[in-house]
């Protein structure tokens, strides 16, 4: 755990958020609490979901009659274990429409997603609202007024951005000093040991290919929640399989290329140097970069979130094992 401060709130921020884009649907309920229940056993406290984590996400012809959202799973979990207190729940809205593509980050916008957030997750505050990507042709001044008006009426305690660049989120930050509003305190992107390769869809912030990325985050010290930190089980599928694409499946395989094989290779090294599993080696590779990172583990079973979770707090990193 680590000690932040986000808008005033102190928070414990875990190595490992669990993340929840299946729970309720292509994750059960069941799976989903019983997930849930070993993050908590372990110590986590962080649960990192969104508006569009289902509702949107899962074509209707593939939804099961029991389906919910995400964020309606774990509202019910946190409701039945009566631990809302004891838990930060992370969500974000203002996603573009899936189906039309159309951007909809808009005042009106957030506010909605905001309200249906706190119905669907049952409860009467977030801990943690970030916007869920951004619409550059929208100027700050239309947006921070309106995340400072979730702060001021107590529903959330911390706001912050995701797959927004650093350099926006600086734009946004000096515009509500000059207006006495409330700033981003926390980002979320996409970021792990591996690099993006040619055949998959670059996301909005590269923290490999642009540095100015990483450098911006240094130089204001923003805390960085990293999805795809795994970069869906590459390292843990080559240490076990190899580096084929026939037994790279799934999302593991888009990560295959040179360079990805020789961070797999310096995985494998750690793994036998420290005697640390594969998850260990390549999320300590976030661990290690000098800032206040937690990262987060998404998994469609119990046993793939143990594997993940049973060894994230009892191993030294070195950034130089990196390079």
């Amino acid at each position: 755990m680590r000690e932040i401060n986000l808008n005033g709130h102190n928070f414990k921020m875990p190595a490992i958020t669990i993340g929840t884009v299946r729970f309720g649907n292509l994750v059960s309920i069941e799976e989903s609490f019983a997930q849930l229940d070993y993050y908590y056993k372990k110590g986590g406290n962080w649960i990192d979901t969104a508006r569009v984590y289902g509702v949107e996400l899962i074509p209707k012809q593939d939804r099961k009659p029991e389906y919910v959202d995400s964020e309606e799973a774990i509202g019910a979990w946190v409701r039945k274990r009566n631990l809302r207190d004891k838990i930060t729940i992370v969500t974000k809205g203002a996603h573009w429409c899936l189906e039309t593509k159309q951007k909809r980050v808009s005042a009106q916008a957030i506010r909605d997603d905001f309200a249906l957030s706190l119905q669907k997750l049952d409860t009467n505050y977030v801990d943690i609202y970030l916007l869920h990507n951004d619409d550059e042709i929208v100027p700050v001044s239309e947006i921070m007024p309106v995340m400072h008006e979730l702060i001021k009426s107590g529903k959330a305690r911390a706001i912050g951005a995701s797959n927004w660049r650093v350099q926006r989120i600086i734009e946004a930050n000096d515009y509500a000093a000059e207006n006495d509003l409330t700033p981003f305190s926390i980002s979320q992107v996409k970021w792990s040991y591996a690099i993006t390769t040619e055949n998959q869809p670059k996301p909005t912030i590269d923290m490999h290919r642009d540095k100015t990325q990483y450098e911006g985050y240094k130089a204001i010290g923003m805390p960085i929640m990293a999805y795809s930190s795994q970069a869906g089980g590459f390292f843990l599928k080559a240490a076990q399989d190899g580096f084929s694409a026939d037994t790279l499946e799934g999302g593991a395989a888009r990560f295959l290329c040179d360079e990805n094989i020789r961070r797999a290779e310096i995985v494998k090294e750690l793994m036998t140097q420290k005697n640390i599993s594969a998850s260990a080696a390549s999320l300590g590779y976030l661990w290690s970069r000098g800032l206040p990172v937690t990262a987060l583990v998404g998994c469609s079973t119990l046993k793939h979130l143990k594997v993940s979770l049973d060894i994230c707090d009892n191993t030294t990193y070195d950034p130089s094992c990196y390079s």
